[in-house]
């Protein structure tokens, strides 16, 4: 035989009496492997898993709960449970590190060893502090039995609005009556507080009245609301002429929404209507557009009057302008009782304005209608 033919011979025998010893060796005694990943590894922050055994066994009855609906500033708060059907004891850790955002933290109840056959709580905390559509937050719980390491606890639901309102925060009156009261009709209701109360209403305006009751059980069920008001506003026959808007505030015993502000906007024509290409009817407003500041600019509404037998007459206009002018001419054109005026609106030549972006400039009218005893003009231009 040659002798590099011995010694390879001679070096596999060694290598396979190794592996003999090797395997024995690790079949005499067990041990428990925990697998890693990478290299560089941080220290597992788990409470020690035994090597030899016994070893604990945890048991949850669910990790997901969802709360349904909540609403922002709302703090919620559940207890899942965990078991240890091993025959070791379970030593658990719960690390605010290991939660999802502030918002959740897992707290373990009655200390942080369970016996075996006993069981604890987990108890998870959060805060609705975004509005958001949907919530998912979890805190982890980290244990010592090495088939389940790392057990994760999940909060679900979706977010609402504290409250909603029905139309929407602006109620749209429409046309107001010059002799009969105007009623609008609306809801205020929760999808996620229990139960609300409403003590009472705040108004500046003595021709508004506000009253509220408790919502039915089918309207609840129709909105899906847990809680809520009808709500029911009147508005006094005959308001101001023009525009209307007005608002009201609800008094609540909710702990951050301890208002709810809803406005009133409609239109009262009253006796006395204003036509014209630069007439804007849902405000009031007399649109000049563009012109040059040097040169001012007159603008003619055709103005109708009812009811009414006498001349009308422009007693005063307020606050007084040396820049903007009105004149109230009659026409000799009578529908039935209807008569027809003109209101010349002008700027006269000076200074650049600029209204465009900015709050209209507003006039009152003083009349000598008996129905309409002011009128509510507001102007918007651009003089460069």
């Amino acid at each position: 035989m040659k002798t590099s033919g011995i010694v390879v011979t001679v070096f596999l025998g060694i290598l396979a009496l190794g592996l003999t010893v090797w395997i024995g060796k690790y079949q005499a005694k067990s041990e428990v492997l925990i697998p890693q990943t990478g290299t560089n590894l941080p220290p597992d922050p788990g409470p020690e898993v035994s090597k030899t055994g016994p070893h604990p066994k945890a048991v949850t009855e669910g990790t997901e709960h969802n709360f349904g609906i909540m609403a922002l500033g709302q703090k919620g708060e559940y207890r899942f449970t965990i078991k240890n059907e091993g025959q070791a004891d379970l030593k658990m850790m719960a690390r605010k590190e290991d939660a999802t955002c502030q918002c959740t933290l897992g707290e373990l109840e009655d200390g942080d060893t369970i016996p075996p056959g006993e069981s604890r709580n987990v108890t998870l905390k959060w805060e609705i502090k975004v509005m958001v559509e949907t919530f998912r937050h979890s805190a982890k719980v980290r244990t010592n039995d090495p088939e389940n390491r790392l057990i994760d606890f999940v909060v679900t639901g979706r977010v609402d609005q504290r409250f909603s309102l029905t139309p929407g925060m602006m109620w749209e009156v429409g046309d107001l009556s010059q002799t009969e009261p105007t009623t609008v009709k609306g809801m205020v209701f929760s999808r996620a507080i229990d139960k609300f109360e409403i003590s009472s209403v705040k108004t500046s305006n003595p021709n508004l009245t506000v009253t509220y009751l408790p919502m039915s059980a089918e309207l609840l069920a129709e909105k899906g609301a847990k809680s809520g008001y009808e709500v029911q506003a009147v508005i006094a026959a005959a308001p101001p002429i023009g525009p209307y808007a007005e608002s009201f505030a609800l008094v609540t015993d909710d702990e951050i929404s301890k208002q709810i502000e809803i406005r009133l906007q409609g239109h009262h024509a009253g006796p006395i209507e204003f036509l014209g290409p630069a007439y804007r009817k849902e405000s009031s407003l007399v649109a000049f557009g563009e012109f040059k500041a040097s040169d001012g600019k007159e603008v003619t509404l055709s103005l109708f009057v009812r009811n009414f037998d006498q001349d009308l007459e422009l007693l005063a206009v307020e606050p007084p302008s040396e820049r903007v002018k009105f004149e109230l001419l009659k026409d000799s054109k009578v529908i039935g009782k209807t008569r027809r005026y003109q209101l010349k609106v002008k700027v006269l030549p000076g200074p650049p304005i600029d209204l465009v972006a900015g709050p209209p400039l507003k006039f009152e009218l003083k009349l000598n209608h008996p129905e309409a005893a002011s009128v509510v003009l507001s102007i918007r231009m651009l003089a460069i």
